[in-house]
């Protein structure tokens, strides 16, 4: 009878492998959570540069048609 002893280049071919297979996770990860974030922080930033720059009146004038709607 023979004992079954996995080897360590075994184990290593074996992580390499499932680490590969998994790596497709990080590209998800990358094209979903990230670059989400990256593009609503820019919006945020220009959103909020745009806002800023408007007139005092322009500022009143949006304030009172948000309490109307």
């Amino acid at each position: 009878m023979q004992y079954y002893r996995p080897s360590k280049k075994r184990l290593l071919i074996v992580t390499g492998i499932s680490l590969l297979v998994g790596g497709c996770s990080l590209s998800d990860w990358y094209n979903g959570y990230y670059v989400d974030r990256s593009s609503w922080k820019s919006y945020q930033k220009d959103s909020d540069a745009y806002y800023d720059a408007e007139s005092p009146q322009m500022k009143e004038l949006r304030k009172k048609i948000k309490t109307i709607a």
